[in-house]
């Protein structure tokens, strides 16, 4: 019982693992093709919305988009607190486990005028 627990329980953090990169993904092509860094940052929480959002940490950078060039790189960095039966190991090694995304992408466009002449 043990073993299929642990087997589950890594399928789960491989799970949320592919949430991340996909909600990592889509957010920072969102940000590279309309520069709107807001709208980026709600498609990240959109996509991850199955996940506990108290656990979840959404970084899009820059913030400020009032100074981008086509050309310039949008980072969106997603973090997030896993729990369940990892918190056995939490108590054991007293640290936190946490799964990571960061994806980043050249700016395409910098304002809706540019994207429609």
């Amino acid at each position: 019982i043990a073993f299929i627990l642990v087997v589950s329980q890594l399928g789960h953090m491989v799970y949320v693992q592919n949430i991340l990169e996909q909600a990592s993904r889509e957010s920072a092509r969102i940000a590279a093709t309309t520069a709107d860094t807001q709208r980026a940052e709600k498609t990240a929480l959109r996509i991850t919305s199955g996940l506990k959002q108290e656990d979840l940490s959404v970084n899009v950078m820059p913030r400020d988009t009032q100074n981008l060039a086509i050309g310039d790189f949008v980072q969106v960095e997603l973090t997030y607190r896993y729990r369940g039966l990892a918190a056995v190991i939490e108590a054991l090694t007293q640290k936190e486990i946490r799964l990571q995304s960061m994806s980043m992408m050249r700016i395409e466009c910098i304002s809706k005028k540019e994207m429609f002449p």
